[in-house]
């Protein structure tokens, strides 16, 4: 079963297949278009670094939930706002503390009026600079 490493860039995570939209990557994907995966015939996705530059963020994380498996992961990285590492990048369009996540749950009040597809959280965790998370589909 396939893993991916989203934005794995030049640094891709071993065992995982490599999608990002540059050059050295074993798959190049535009991550406001579809994934070019089937539905549920991805295992695991991780994803660091990454989500704080998607511009559609609600498009990927519902791309993600199709092509994961049910009960498939998606392990997150991102830097925490107001940490200096959220803010400085030029090219970050969006800012995330750990209650951002939350969002995504099957039960939170509000996932289905913004179009969210429902996850379940594994494992939620911040330092000063940045946000950890795990989160698994719900599909059935």
């Amino acid at each position: 079963m396939l893993k991916l490493d989203l934005g794995g860039g030049r640094f891709p995570r071993v065992g995982y297949l490599n999608v990002d939209r540059f050059e050295r990557a074993d798959v190049r994907c535009q991550f406001e278009i579809n994934l070019p995966f089937k539905d549920s015939s991805v295992e695991a996705i991780f994803a660091s670094h990454l989500l704080e530059h998607i511009s559609d963020l609600k498009r990927l994380m519902n791309e993600c939930w199709r092509v994961l498996i049910d009960q498939g992961s998606m392990e997150i990285l991102v830097p925490r706002f107001p940490h200096t590492d959220s803010v400085v990048d030029p090219t970050h369009l969006r800012f995330f503390v750990e209650d951002t996540f939350k969002y995504f749950l099957v039960d939170h009040p509000l996932r289905e009026v913004y179009g969210f597809k429902p996850w379940n959280i594994e494992t939620l965790g911040y330092s000063d600079n940045e946000v950890y998370c795990i989160l698994r589909t719900v599909k059935v």
